[in-house]
């Protein structure tokens, strides 16, 4: 348009009466850039009247490129266009009129030639554009509080605990929040475009909301109500919901968006408060602000007794609820308010000094915000006063200190940086204590610093595309690049950047050098892929060989196990109760003779070395249940026993905690047991070394001999003689565990095996959870045990009906002790501890489920009353002195148990009750 102008201009002869005309700056110049003539327009754009043949360039106004630089006049675009010869179109730039303020314009200067086509000045056509720039600048601003918005927005859905959705006009759902999937029980993609009845809505619950939506969308406006369904884990819930339309541009409803709040506990709360807050609400629902006029009432002793109302406005009446309230006391009309603030009345009035302050009706559940002064003069005793409700005032303020508390705790996270950024110097303001641990600098140290310092220079194109990006979106695509330590070692971190205001920029980092360095790593093994393959497939191939011969084996281990310990209770015990058998029928033949004392002389013997050799063997086939959840008391019990074969075991322990799985530590110790029989069987040696070491999250754990050794690499893994699969089982079983064996052996120079084996961090430490009651597997008295004529009440507890009976029959004979129930394992002890409250527990250790030593732990935190007597088969000093750690104040193997079972008994009690 403005070069169509220009044309019209030099071509025809009333071009200045046009140009006068028009509502845009002309003015032409001579080769030297001084005025010739300017139109009206340019008087308005330039502030004042320009001086022909004087001025020159723009108006010999102050000029500044675009970036706030200064422009001298001989780099304008008139005098670019002068000096080139060629025209400009639409050049931006900034022009300061004499009273200081600037505007934004842009110049469209075009050289002029006489007929003879010699240059003879120019002529420059400006337009203001300073509108144009303003509301650019608004509809930045705009957008940028509209993303700060939105980002708001996100925050509230994600953490807020009410369920928010939004149907489209199908009754499909299009989005729903984390809590509403929580309330289903349902991911994400199992509820996203499913109908009410698709997601286990009943059929008139479901129809009930369609026909809500369906009001929605017909009469524009929202719809709520009150409704119950229930949650996924909690049962039934009664909720409050409200559907509301969502519009398109056009004004049309696209969409139906709700929200629903769990009032189970609100509806009942309410229900108590109701006659109480309802003398309040009145008062309070519709107020914006109070006012009345009061005045002061004097006794006789010229002291203020009360006040009285002579004036209310409408909005006071209306909230109060109390009509004619003219003439009544203070106190009887406004009961909540603090004895305190009638006596600053009075102090309004006497010293005519106005009072503000804050108050807070406890009754009313509400903060006030109170003004008084003084009306006319101190001997008219009045004060006016000024109230509105200030409780959403108070509660943004705890939700903004709550808000900056949460930063406070982002800010805490030990496993993302978080980096503070001033956007004119760009340089580090703040930074939380993660970022420090990545960088290696102190707070002092890395505040200050700038990117460059940190940045590797071959990332520093990387870095400056995410500041471009910056500015210009305000934000950048997470990116990745190296920054280096104080210490001068460099580390790879994922960074998103993101501009707060203008003044600040937060960036967020991810410590990836693990992730960078497993990247190249498989970009190193994709390069030799097919090599591996080919090496892989054989050693497949070699492993399923392996794996067919090993089937057949292993039926063959197995029946020489069970042969093995049908022998061994065969030889001894089976023999040994035989002939305890035969010593009962001799007693049964002779009684009451000579022959039969010697008789039960040799029974209770044979009786003694039967459960003599029942302990060892279990003890060979499962540690005590004292030692079982440790793995290094469980290694130190597994070389005792190996020193009854010869061998001496050293045990070195770091000292730290190595939790365990049951399935892992049981692994890991049958492991350990392989790897020692192997020295005892395969070498000369009689001595082993076991490494027990922590390292982050794996187990470590090393068995070395210096015994002949062996070649690994020629060494064909199948079972001994005595169905022992060694090595080959022990790197299956290991290898099932997530971890690996190293091997270390030479022929002539011993042998080291490392077991490395994945920690089960803090789940190991988890309590097992309760088991549920099983039918028929409690026995207690119908009625909860109450203790009648000073009888004490034992729970008895043991896995064994035989041995409870047993008990049950000792107990039964006496006057003065109740069975109160019985219970087959730890949790059921537990469960019939909290009914029953006995006197006495007599808890056995080794059970199924949950064994004695957990079950008085439990029972002793919970219950401390109760007094546990433990009981085992093991005579161990460890067993021991679990159970009394536990909380156990007594311990009897079931040797000696039905000999002096009454007597502690009756110990125990005596000490519960003084």
């Amino acid at each position: 348009m403005y070069n169509n102008l220009i044309e019209l201009f030099l071509q025809n002869n009333t071009g200045e009466q046009i140009a006068d005309s028009l509502p845009v700056a002309i003015y032409v110049t001579d080769t030297e850039g001084r005025l010739k003539y300017y139109n009206e327009s340019a008087v308005k754009f330039s502030g004042r009247k320009p001086d022909l043949g004087t001025d020159k360039w723009c108006v010999s106004l102050k000029l500044y490129h675009t970036d706030g630089s200064p422009m001298p006049h001989d780099e304008c675009p008139m005098a670019v266009s002068l000096r080139e010869e060629r025209r400009i179109n639409g050049a931006e730039a900034i022009a300061e009129r004499p009273d200081g303020e600037r505007i934004w314009f842009k110049a469209h200067p075009s050289p002029l030639y006489n007929k003879d086509g010699e240059l003879i000045g120019g002529v420059n056509v400006l337009v203001d554009i300073t509108p144009r720039k303003q509301a650019k600048a608004e509809l930045e601003d705009i957008t940028a509080r509209s993303e700060r918005q939105e980002r708001l927005y996100e925050a509230i859905i994600s953490s807020t605990p009410d369920l928010m959705y939004v149907f489209d006009l199908a009754y499909r759902f299009q989005f729903v929040n984390d809590a509403l999937l929580e309330v289903w029980g349902l991911t994400r993609q199992e509820s996203i475009g499913k109908r009410l009845q698709d997601l286990g809505y009943e059929p008139w619950h479901a129809e009930m909301h369609e026909r809500e939506i369906d009001q929605v969308i017909a009469t524009r406006e929202p719809v709520h109500g009150e409704v119950s369904f229930p949650h996924a884990q909690l049962g039934e819930r009664m909720y409050h919901y409200i559907f509301v339309p969502v519009f398109d541009d056009r004004g049309k409803v696209e969409a139906v968006a709700g929200t629903t709040r769990d009032i189970t506990e609100r509806t009942q709360a309410e229900q108590a408060l109701r006659e109480s807050e309802e003398k309040y609400r009145t008062l309070f629902e519709t107020m914006d602000e109070g006012f009345c006029i009061i005045k002061l009432e004097f006794n006789d002793e010229n002291q203020p007794v009360d006040f009285h109302y002579l004036e209310t406005n409408p909005a006071f009446r209306k909230h109060a609820g109390l009509p004619g309230i003219e003439g009544k006391g203070l106190k009887d009309v406004l009961p909540v308010i603090d004895e305190k603030w009638v006596k600053k009345y009075e102090k309004v009035i006497l010293t005519g000094e106005p009072v503000q302050g804050e108050v807070y009706a406890e009754k009313l559940n509400r903060w006030l915000e109170i003004s008084v002064y003084r009306v006319g003069k101190q001997e008219e005793q009045k004060v006016a006063v000024l109230f509105k409700d200030i409780t959403k005032r108070k509660q943004a303020k705890l939700k903004l200190r709550k808000n900056r508390d949460r930063l406070r705790a982002a800010l805490r996270i030990d496993t993302v940086g978080v980096l503070f950024w001033d956007t004119d110097s760009m340089r580090i303001k703040e930074v939380n204590n993660a970022f420090l641990e990545m960088s290696g600098y102190n707070r002092e140290e890395a505040v200050g610093k700038t990117w460059q310092e940190l940045t590797p220079k071959k990332f520093y194109p990387v870095s400056k595309q995410a500041v471009a990006n910056l500015e210009k979106h305000n934000h950048t695509k997470p990116y990745e690049k190296q920054y280096i330590r104080k210490d001068g070692s460099r580390w790879w971190g994922l960074f998103a950047p993101r501009r707060i205001d203008e003044n600040e920029i937060v960036e967020f980092v991810l410590d990836i050098s693990e992730r960078h360095h497993a990247r190249e790593e498989l970009k190193a093994i994709n390069e030799t892929l097919e090599e591996r393959v080919q090496e892989r497939t054989k050693e497949l191939l070699s492993y399923q060989s392996q794996l067919r011969s090993l089937a057949s084996q292993l039926s063959k281990a197995e029946e020489n196990q069970r042969q093995q310990l049908a022998t061994e209770i065969h030889d001894n015990l089976g023999q040994l109760l035989a002939l305890g058998k035969m010593k009962v029928d001799l007693l049964r033949d002779t009684p009451d003779s000579a022959d039969s004392s010697r008789a039960i002389s040799d029974l209770q013997e044979i009786l003694d070395d039967a459960l003599r050799y029942s302990r060892e063997l279990m003890s060979e086939l499962k540690p005590p249940p004292s030692i079982d959840g440790d793995i290094r008391v469980a290694t130190e019990w597994l070389a005792e026993k190996l020193e009854k074969r010869g061998l001496k075991v050293i045990i070195h322990d770091d000292g730290q905690p190595k939790p365990l799985d049951e399935e892992v530590r049981i692994t890991v110790l049958q492991s350990i047991r392989e790897l020692l029989f192997n020295v005892v069987k395969h070498t000369s040696e009689k001595e082993a070394v076991i490494d027990l070491q922590r390292s982050k999250d794996r187990l470590r754990v090393t068995v070395r001999d210096e015994g002949e050794g062996f070649d690994p690499d020629n060494t064909e893994w199948t079972p001994d003689k005595n169905g022992s699969f060694g090595l080959f089982n022990v790197q299956e079983r290991i290898d099932l565990l997530g971890g690996v064996v190293e091997i270390e052996a030479k022929r002539g120079e011993g042998t080291k095996i490392s077991l490395c084996i994945p920690l089960s961090g803090e789940a190991a430490t988890a309590e097992p959870a309760e088991p549920e009651e099983a039918s028929g597997q409690i026995s207690r008295n119908d009625v909860p045990h109450i203790v009648h004529e000073e009888k004490i009440s034992v729970l008895l507890v043991d896995d064994h009906q035989m041995v409870r009976k047993g008990f049950r029959k000792i107990i039964e004979d006496e006057d003065d002790v109740v069975v109160a129930g019985e219970a087959g394992d730890g949790g059921e002890a537990v469960s019939l501890s909290r009914e029953t409250a006995p006197d006495i527990v007599l808890m056995d250790v080794n059970m199924p489920k949950m064994d004695g030593i957990e079950a008085t732990r439990r029972i002793t935190s919970e219950m401390p009353g109760i007094r546990i007597i433990g009981l085992s088969l093991h005579d161990e000093k460890r067993v021991m002195e679990k159970m009394r750690s536990a909380g156990a104040s007594a311990y009897l193997t079931k040797t000696e148990a039905f000999e002096s079972l009454m007597r502690t008994i009756r110990a125990e009690a005596s000490a519960q009750r003084e």
